[in-house]
């Protein structure tokens, strides 16, 4: 076509360039009985059919990376578990500690833990944990920002309403109330978000 021999393939030529990674741009210029009509059907139809490829690649390639992105988010959150059980484990130590401090003269060492691991700090952190923990099952979409403690909890536990209301009362007066918290509901806090976890 227009004085050049290779004209008709260049469709293999192009896959040359593509097999090479080389960048290309295409146009068709349309000349009135040379490449009109039939010849024209098959240049758009081959353009048509490299688009659809490239589309389809991207596609399997961002449904490849959202499968690793979810492995990675399940292995972090298997971690997580078995951190958390050693953590209340720790805690349950803290206060059987506690208890038999009381019986004995003060420690200095003991009473510092108490005044970094205060019972609000330790309501506020269970309830922390439990929604990070229920949230990463969920879909990205279904993650609404901006929610109460107490939204959030009616939200992901609507069977266990009871006890999510229960939780969002010890978080409030942890987080907002001039009253101080007790030990006993830094443990009742604990015992409700193992029994709100998913």
């Amino acid at each position: 076509m227009l004085r050049c021999k290779t004209a008709d393939r260049l469709m293999s030529q192009l896959e040359k360039l593509e097999a090479a990674d080389v960048e290309y741009h295409t146009q068709i210029v349309l000349c009135r009985d040379l490449n009109d009509g039939a010849e024209l059907d098959r240049s758009i139809q081959d353009i048509v059919i490299g688009v659809f490829a490239v589309a389809v690649l991207a596609f399997l390639c961002f449904r490849l990376i959202m499968r690793v992105i979810a492995g990675i988010r399940e292995g972090f959150a298997r971690r997580q578990q078995g951190r958390d059980q050693k953590e209340m484990d720790f805690w349950d130590q803290v206060e059987t500690l506690k208890e038999d401090n009381k019986r004995k003269p003060k420690r200095k060492i003991l009473h510092q833990a108490k005044e970094f691991f205060s019972p609000e700090e330790q309501i506020r952190k269970s309830c922390r944990r439990l929604i990070e923990k229920a949230e990463l099952g969920e879909d990205a979409h279904d993650l609404i920002k901006g929610e109460t403690i107490r939204e959030k909890l009616t939200r992901l536990f609507p069977e266990k309403e009871k006890e999510g209301k229960e939780l969002a009362s010890l978080y409030e007066k942890a987080r907002y109330a001039a009253d101080r918290c007790s030990h006993q509901e830094a443990k009742r806090a604990r015992e409700l978000s193992q029994q709100l976890a998913p």
